[in-house]
């Protein structure tokens, strides 16, 4: 679920403003759970879900439109947990669709009061949470594994498919990013990354990311932008040599010989990797050409 941020607004906030006729907040409260309404929906009618392809996008805008005309009617005022509040309705709009056309929910009979009571204590939400972000993770597995059998169409399709699941993590979108850097889409490849590091991902992944994004960037010949982003992640990891020949390849483009010079002369005095020092070498001596 892409649960609100520190900075986001919250779940009532959101629910106020569809009180209100705010499409936008309708809208973010549906970013976060819609996926949620509609997993829901598929565990209770799972056969229905293979016969009818738009049997979810059904159910899910019969809930959403529920959750508008109780807002507006002031009955969502007092819902502590929109994540069971919307269990619950998708449950009801699902085995009541099914009902109308003779099926039978899964978990009907002795279990039915579980589909149709509001969970307790939170864990049923929670066992769902979980269960999607599992499904992510297991598309995320299969994504490398394409990935590595040079299979770039299978693996961007189950990256997108780790996203729709679980789209509350920014690491399917770096590695969507290193997707598109390897197909030589670098615009979309400096979308993704921007995405991840817009999402917060961590300091250990951050660096990576401002790497692989700098990269893209230079392909772009954005130098200023790959600049920044290497001068960031600098400052987060100033260990990581390769980095200095790149921003020194960087600065060579931009015709600034002097910071050109110090990083690569910084690069050449530590580094070690045999595929960029000959190059380093090479510029440094044009910078010394260019400055006589």
């Amino acid at each position: 679920m892409a649960l609100p941020r520190a900075n986001d607004p919250s779940d009532a906030h959101l629910l106020g403003g569809i009180a209100a006729d705010d499409s936008m907040a309708l809208r973010r409260l549906m970013d976060r759970y819609d996926r949620l309404v509609r997993y829901t929906a598929y565990r209770i009618s799972r056969e229905r879900c293979r016969r009818d392809p738009l049997w979810l996008d059904s159910v899910a805008s019969e809930v959403w439109t529920d959750l508008c005309r109780a807002a507006r009617a002031g009955r969502t005022q007092a819902v502590a947990d929109i994540q069971s509040y919307l269990i619950q309705i998708a449950r009801r709009r699902c085995i009541d669709a099914l009902r109308r056309r003779g099926e039978t929910p899964v978990g009907s009979g002795a279990n039915e009061a579980a589909y149709t009571q509001v969970p307790a204590a939170e864990e049923d939400t929670a066992h769902l949470l979980a269960t999607l972000e599992e499904l992510s993770a297991l598309h995320l597995h299969r994504a490398r594994c394409y990935r590595l059998a040079g299979d770039y169409e299978s693996a961007h399709s189950d990256l997108n498919q780790a996203i729709y699941w679980n789209p509350s993590t920014p690491y399917p979108h770096s590695k969507k990013g290193e997707l598109y850097y390897l197909t030589m889409k670098d615009e979309d490849a400096v979308e993704s990354f921007s995405r991840a590091i817009e999402m917060g991902i961590t300091n250990g992944y951050l660096v990576d990311v401002l790497f692989q994004r700098a990269l893209s960037y230079i392909e772009m010949k954005e130098y200023d932008a790959a600049v920044a982003d290497i001068t960031e992640l600098l400052r987060h990891e100033p260990g990581r040599i390769n980095a200095y020949y790149f921003r020194g390849l960087s600065y060579f483009y931009q015709g600034d010989d002097e910071h050109c010079s110090d990083d690569l002369e910084h690069f050449l005095e530590v580094g070690s990797d045999p595929r960029l020092i000959p190059e380093a070498r090479s510029i440094l001596t044009a910078t010394e050409i260019y400055r006589q």
